[in-house]
């Protein structure tokens, strides 16, 4: 899954193909490792569901969070900017 939210990130932001964007992931963190804002924007966007392999994450000098919100089985990825709003929310699939 850490593929596929990097590979979004790529997409959502127009780089894809181009060689323009690279992006670096670190370690996993926790909900209580997040600032209020991004950690509000993952909750909000999870309605309750469990959020799983949050990193943060540098896009071209921008620092962004990602995850993966999982409800019954299937992830989401959910990319949120520093400031709490959300950059990309993808679709749901088999996680």
């Amino acid at each position: 899954m850490k593929t596929l939210a990097i590979g979004m990130l790529a997409l959502c932001l127009g780089g894809a193909g181009r060689g323009a964007t690279t992006a670096e992931a670190g370690p996993n963190l926790s909900t209580a490792d997040l600032p209020v804002a991004v950690r509000r924007t993952f909750n909000k966007q999870a309605k309750g569901a469990p959020v799983q392999e949050l990193r943060l994450a540098n896009l071209n000098g921008k620092t962004v969070y990602t995850g993966q919100i999982v409800n019954k089985g299937r992830g989401r990825a959910l990319i949120v900017s520093e400031q709490g709003q959300v950059v990309f929310r993808g679709r749901a699939q088999s996680h």
